[in-house]
């Protein structure tokens, strides 16, 4: 999952990108200059023999340089700067034959320091997200498009509460999720983007825990577990109507079975096996049971 500066940096450099081509040193120079409807200037381009050369320019509608960049030979090589609509500094970072080079830095609108990127060799960087007083809330690597790739790490309070793993800007791998008020630890595998499989360890309170493990895109199985350690109920539920169903199992805290009760894709109960401690079939009904999840 991409931050919001990430995305509009990707964005922006798209856009800008769309007539950028190869460009001659020697040749007829030309500048071009865009406007909107108001009459405010829009873009100020160079171009050689057609092509980019030089710092190309870019204003919003009220006329404010919001963005430049600069070109060689059609090649972002050089600075860029993106600027937010008070006029100070947003992103300030260095172009070298068409990659981001050395040290980024991202602003806030008040010029506080927010993000940190340092690029190395393999057009990869790394970066470190921070917080209005300095501290560091992510941390992970980028590619040259600006899109996660790897881990990325967040942090509360100095402490890590998540490890993503992405490729190319899309969650893509086993991550690992940490929530430490609510004592939960989740283990999550994605492909391309879509959830394949989580298993969730809830500590709920100081004597009950449950292991959520989502079985695909739609079914999650769900467990209960006793202070002692031994299982309580489990079930499934439909991730996307959230209602139970299939067959349900509660227990006894000794870990006997205690009843087994079937839900229909409604979530309504219409069969009832229930038994006593010592394992005694004691009722079956097998009338629609005036039974949900709550009463479970």
């Amino acid at each position: 999952m991409k931050n919001n500066f990430h995305y509009f940096l990707i964005v922006l450099i798209g856009f800008v990108s769309m007539t950028s081509c190869k460009v001659d040193y020697k040749g007829t120079i030309h500048n071009e200059t865009k406007v909107y409807p108001n009459g405010k200037t829009k873009s100020k381009e160079v171009f050689v023999n057609g092509k980019k050369e030089g710092f190309q320019k870019y204003y919003n509608e009220s006329g404010v340089l919001v963005h430049s960049e600069e070109y060689k030979n059609g090649i972002r090589d050089g600075d860029f700067k993106n600027f937010h609509e008070n006029g100070k500094i947003n992103v300030k970072g260095i172009y070298r034959k068409g990659n981001p080079f050395g040290i980024w830095k991202i602003y806030d609108e008040t010029f506080n320091l927010i993000e940190k990127i340092v690029w190395e060799v393999s057009n990869l960087g790394s970066f470190e997200h921070y917080d209005s007083v300095g501290d560091i809330t992510k941390s992970g690597k980028v590619n040259k498009d600006f899109e996660y790739v790897g881990y990325v790490v967040s942090y509360e309070d100095g402490i890590s509460t998540d490890s993503v793993k992405f490729k190319n800007g899309i969650r893509d791998g086993k991550s690992f999720f940490f929530m430490l008020e609510e004592n939960v630890n989740c283990t999550t595998i994605t492909s391309n983007g879509a959830l394949t499989e989580a298993i969730c360890i809830y500590n709920l309170t100081k004597d009950t825990a449950s292991v959520f493990h989502i079985v695909n895109d739609t079914t999650f199985y769900t467990k209960y577990f006793y202070e002692n350690g031994n299982l309580e109920k489990e079930g499934a539920r439909n991730r996307r109507t959230d209602n139970i169903f299939g067959a349900w199992k509660r227990y006894y805290e000794s870990g006997n079975l205690m009843d087994s009760i079937l839900f229909n894709e409604n979530g309504t109960a219409d069969r009832l096996f229930r038994f006593s401690e010592d394992g005694r079939l004691l009722e079956v009904d097998s009338n629609e049971v005036d039974m949900k999840f709550e009463d479970l």
